[in-house]
């Protein structure tokens, strides 16, 4: 196990994901929506060992990180199953330095007190700077998993349109192909916009973020995106 603190494990973790952006393709759909729930999973075990915000959630407050997390991994665990290949590996060592991260507030809450190193290795700087790590974290992981998921979907409809008719028009109960893509995609939408709901949320004794737009997604709120293509000049008419 590293020696780094919480900060720096959630600070790598962060980076990593954002180091994702542009580099990944459509092929990359499906192990980046393979690697969601274990991220969840693992996002939900850091949360529970992380200092706490001081107000719990109750019907006059909006939903904590925490609570979105366990409603993210209930409605992923509930969504219709997905062929799938296996995690990709950016998400992989995301979730691998998570389970660090995690492993470290575990102990820092059953040792004594007295333990200065262990106290130290779990050292949070507060605990808005630990959920905004993490959300923003969530927040571009979906963003890009349900996009190159859509891209990739779009492209094999697109395939099988051009072909022959396909076997699945003529048998009844059977869904074209897309149908439970089109779900996870739009599930992985709205767990990117709860992400982005934590992201600048003010604290006190600490420095807020800027707070994304909301009318963009992650990949502007996150990033610089490239420009798009050049529209070409009217053709003059020789005459």
């Amino acid at each position: 196990m590293s020696e780094f603190t919480v900060s720096q494990l959630l600070a790598a973790a962060d980076r990593d994901a954002r180091q994702l952006l542009g580099h990944t393709t459509p092929d990359d759909g499906p192990a980046l929506t393979a690697a969601w729930p274990d991220l969840l999973r693992v996002a939900a075990v850091l949360l529970a060992n992380a200092p706490q915000h001081g107000t719990t959630q109750t019907s006059d407050h909006p939903p904590t990180l925490d609570g979105h997390v366990h409603s993210m991994l209930a409605e992923a665990a509930a969504a219709p199953p997905l062929r799938l290949p296996p995690p990709h590996g950016g998400c992989a060592r995301i979730i691998d330095t998570w389970y660090q991260a995690a492993a470290h507030t575990s102990r820092a809450a059953r040792v004594p007190a007295t333990n200065d190193r262990v106290l130290e290795l779990a050292n949070q700087a507060d605990p808005v700077a630990v959920r905004t790590r993490v959300a923003r974290t969530l927040a571009t992981v979906a963003h890009l998993a349900g996009r190159e998921l859509q891209a990739h979907t779009q492209r094999r409809v697109d395939v099988d349109a051009a072909g022959p008719r396909p076997n699945w028009v003529m048998s009844k109960g059977n869904p074209p192909p897309g149908n439970i893509e089109a779900q996870w995609i739009r599930m992985l939408h709205r767990h990117e916009h709860h992400a982005l709901d934590h992201i600048a949320v003010p604290s006190t004794g600490s420095r807020p973020e800027p707070a994304p737009d909301r009318a963009h997604s992650a990949g502007r709120a996150l990033c610089h995106r490239h420009p798009g293509p050049r529209r070409r000049a009217p053709r003059r008419d020789p005459r």
